[in-house]
């Protein structure tokens, strides 16, 4: 097992250093709440996540947001314990690397280094092509609905090297 491991190539959170942050506080977040005596479910609840969110970040693979550390301090009686890991969580988010899900930063790498792109779709504009008020629209319109997240995901988009230092684009219409 330890060979796989160091033949696999690092993630960009391994690379950059915040998947120790992020597993470390859902390690402190899952105790916290199993000391409150709360059920992933219930607790959820209690914050206003999904029992799966909850999960995923006491695994370390979601971001948990500033807002629901503030709020799972309080319900977990934490005593700041988890209100001062935000600046930390706020730091490591602004990292280019953080900004996009973890399945999708290898795709990003690939989009800014990338001088051309073959793309086809009759439904829609590609990301790449999406002006910010074109994306915000799209993800307005999402279901279920994502009405903290659309902001970040939109300026996250627009914020790409290659969104913002690209080429003459041509668009060709077949009918």
């Amino acid at each position: 097992m330890k060979d796989e491991r160091e033949r696999r190539p690092e993630t960009p959170a391994e690379a950059d250093g915040t998947i120790e942050l992020f597993s470390t506080l859902g390690k402190m977040l899952r105790r916290l709440r199993e000391r409150a005596g709360l059920t992933q479910k219930e607790f959820g609840v209690k914050v206003g996540y999904g029992p799966d969110q909850i999960g995923a970040m006491e695994r370390g693979v979601r971001v948990p947001r500033p807002e629901f550390l503030e709020k799972a301090d309080e319900i977990l009686d934490a005593g700041g314990l988890l209100t001062d890991a935000i600046e930390d969580v706020e730091r490591a988010m602004s990292k280019r690397r953080t900004r996009h899900p973890e399945w999708y930063r290898s795709y990003a790498a690939l989009e800014a280094e990338a001088v051309e792109l073959h793309f086809y779709a009759n439904q829609g504009v590609p990301g790449l092509l999406q002006t910010p008020d074109y994306a915000h629209a799209v993800f307005v319109k999402r279901r279920p609905l994502l009405t903290e997240e659309v902001c970040g995901m939109s300026s996250s988009r627009s914020c790409r090297p290659s969104a913002r230092n690209t080429p003459t684009w041509t668009a060709r219409s077949h009918c």
